[in-house]
């Protein structure tokens, strides 16, 4: 199977419509409201950030989305954290330009701080805007953080599959040296490395952790936004609506009628 064949509703939220932002999912094995907190905690520096924020919100996630914006290039930092229907699992997902996401890098820091499991998923298909040269690269990569784990280890399991951006299509699988009981190790040794690891894989990984990160109904309407800002002097380099970040890259040209 081409590598597109892989998405479908089963691994996109919103049918991809908030690609790149929904491609890059960050969990932490807490409440919403504690794992807030801790990413509160994290930026609550005077030393490097100010006007650090965290606030209760209501809504879906598809309307909470909005609450993301500008899409900031490192200057102003903003994370959406909500509560899945599991109750032991909340879901991060951050603001940073130029491609979205953002949850999940700092999913391995705060796994560590709070003591606490983490994980991510990045399920992101192949795309390039025309007019401005940005686009996204085909990636599959998910990633385990056990509790209490220097952010400095590697994680135990380490699974990518992804496209090397270089003048022609070539790609590269990789796997940490240590393995779960339910991965297919077998399937590792696949002929063709999309097949190796796939969006379908990934899904079924999380699922061992409680995860059913694609299904809309997997998120609850209790959330809360984390900010930010950094003390640099410096603009951001972007400061994008969420359709702005989405035309740039050319994730809108991918949009079905």
């Amino acid at each position: 199977m081409r590598f597109l064949d892989y998405f479908s509703d089963e691994t996109m939220l919103f049918g991809g419509r908030y690609s790149p932002v929904l491609d890059y999912l960050g969990f932490l094995r807490l409440p919403a409201r504690q794992a807030a907190k801790f990413l509160y905690d994290y930026y609550a520096d005077p030393r490097h950030f100010s006007k650090f924020e965290m606030i209760p919100v209501t809504g879906g996630l598809e309307e909470n989305l909005s609450l993301l914006e500008p899409f900031d290039g490192l200057i102003l930092r903003r994370y959406l954290v909500t509560q899945t229907v599991n109750p032991q699992w909340s879901m991060i997902i951050g603001n940073h330009a130029p491609r979205g996401g953002g949850g999940p890098s700092k999913v391995r820091s705060l796994a560590e701080i709070s003591k606490c499991e983490g994980l991510s998923v990045d399920l992101v298909r192949p795309v390039k805007n025309p007019e401005t040269g940005y686009g996204c690269l085909a990636a599959c990569i998910f990633k385990y953080y056990p509790p209490n784990v220097p952010v400095r280890i590697s994680p135990p399991c380490f699974v990518h599959v992804s496209d090397q951006g270089n003048h022609r299509v070539q790609w590269h699988f990789e796997h940490s040296k240590e393995y779960f009981e339910f991965e297919d190790v077998e399937g590792y040794k696949a002929r063709v490395k999309t097949d190796r690891f796939n969006p379908v894989k990934a899904l079924e990984y999380c699922r061992h952790f409680g995860l059913d990160p694609f299904n809309e109904d997997f998120y609850t309407n209790e959330a809360y936004v984390v900010s930010a800002r950094s003390h640099s002097k410096d603009k951001p380099i972007f400061e994008l609506s969420l359709a702005e970040l989405r035309e740039r890259v050319g994730y809108h040209l991918l949009d079905t009628p």
